[in-house]
């Protein structure tokens, strides 16, 4: 009140509020419940989460930013950079970002720092395959605080999800949690900004691309294969089947020699859909994992042969392969 009489209106500026420590909860709370009172206007920031107690009051408005557009998108790295950038490749960044400015900035920054981006003539040019593959070291530290901020029974939930994929149903997280997923454990998860529903009944999706490779990742390689594994088997025996994509994935990650057949496949089918970039994936990976050392040189000319624009050409000569 001092301060109000003294200086008059103020605007107050409280950023990363999910770093405030106990003893500044309390100040924190007081204050924002006398503007009601105070010529005074707060405006906090902090993290998805739970949110604090004076959230609720009448005169406080929440605000929950959504991801930045493909146009937003652009217009951020060209002033990172300082140099135009592609509205393709600008799509592609906020789909693999999902427009989220941090992880945004530091993808950028990554991709220049592994020569995977450059500047050519004015323009920003970007390795579409590394753009969908690579994953900064700054975002790892950042979501792995995160995430090592959850128990033990939270964290474990998040990577047998993660194996599923970017979008997962709870019955299959159940077979390889080995245990019931209850809607309050995926509600916290929700509230601490990891995951959100997906539409369908029992459907959930991580609330990045980012987000779930991190988890993914954070895995033993032994678990990871022996979940992916798992849940290989449980979706071959399924009907309808699955799409070969996705059971080509998880035999990949597996390590299991079956998969090379099934990305060869796969690669055909994302060709015929126009989707490059992920055909490339699916023919690097099994020139990765097949034992022939001939198939292998096969694999990975077939996918230059993709990436330099010879779509329709690979396309006939990768089903004569497959």
């Amino acid at each position: 009140r001092r301060l109000a009489e003294l200086g008059g209106p103020r605007v107050i500026v409280a950023d990363d509020l999910h770093w405030e420590d106990p003893s500044s909860r309390p100040l924190t709370a007081h204050l924002i419940a006398g503007c009601l009172e105070l010529p005074f206007l707060v405006v906090a920031t902090l993290r998805p989460g739970r949110l604090p107690a004076w959230a609720t009051l009448p005169h406080v408005e929440v605000v929950e930013l959504g991801g930045l557009d493909a146009g937003e998108t652009e217009r951020l790295v060209e002033a990172l950079v300082g140099v135009d950038l592609s509205p393709s490749d600008a799509a592609r960044l906020r789909d693999r970002t999902n427009g989220n400015p941090l992880f945004i900035v530091e993808t950028v920054r990554s991709l220049l720092d592994d020569g995977a981006a450059r500047v050519e003539e004015g323009r920003l040019v970007v390795d579409p395959v590394r753009l969908v593959s690579g994953f900064p070291l700054t975002l790892r530290a950042v979501l792995g605080a995160r995430l090592d901020a959850l128990d033990a029974e939270e964290r474990a939930l998040l990577e047998v999800a993660s194996v599923v994929g970017m979008v997962f149903d709870v019955a299959a997280v159940e077979l390889l949690f080995g245990r019931p997923v209850t809607d309050e454990a995926l509600l916290r998860l929700g509230r601490a900004g990891f995951v959100t529903p997906a539409g369908g009944p029992g459907q959930w999706r991580f609330a990045h691309p980012l987000v779930h490779e991190a988890i993914h990742g954070r895995m033993l390689t032994s678990r990871r294969a022996a979940l992916h594994a798992r849940l290989a088997d449980h979706l071959e025996a399924t009907v309808p089947p699955p799409p070969v994509s996705q059971l080509a994935i998880h035999r990949a990650v597996a390590r299991d020699p079956r998969a090379v057949p099934l990305l060869a496949r796969a690669a055909d089918e994302a060709l015929v859909a126009g989707a490059v970039v992920e055909a490339a994936g699916f023919l690097r990976t099994a020139a990765e994992l097949t034992a022939d050392p001939d198939a292998a040189a096969r694999f990975r000319r077939l996918a230059a042969l993709v990436l330099s624009g010879v779509g329709a050409d690979a396309g006939e000569i990768l089903r004569g392969a497959s």
